[in-house]
């Protein structure tokens, strides 16, 4: 099974890419506290404060304002999760989450 998010952001995909890239805007939405910048091949952990863990973050592929994907065990397994994201008229991106494989049974 797999989780799928979908969403509109209503900013341009380069803004929208640096947001999930950059440690210091990601705490503005996601997690408390990152060890570093998401860039292709290494290793970052993510501290959830509000739920008393970090995780480790392997980042497995980046293609600049399009495309990240990266494994991690949030839920007590390796999973993989991309972030998908697309222009739509205007100024606005398109953004779709998926995670993979998903047990709902953990």
């Amino acid at each position: 099974m797999q989780v799928l998010v979908k969403d509109i952001v209503l900013q341009p995909n380069n803004k929208v890419f640096d947001a999930i890239i950059n440690p210091q805007k990601l705490f503005g939405f996601f997690a408390s506290e990152s060890s570093g910048p998401i860039i292709e091949g290494t290793t970052v952990t993510w501290t959830f404060k509000d739920y008393n863990i970090t995780l480790a973050v392997k980042v497995i592929l980046v293609e600049k304002d399009k495309h990240i994907s990266f494994d991690w065990d949030a839920c007590g397994k390796k999973t993989t999760v991309t972030i998908e994201l697309n222009s739509t008229q205007g100024s606005a991106t398109s953004i779709k989450i998926s995670e993979k494989p998903f047990d709902f049974n953990v």
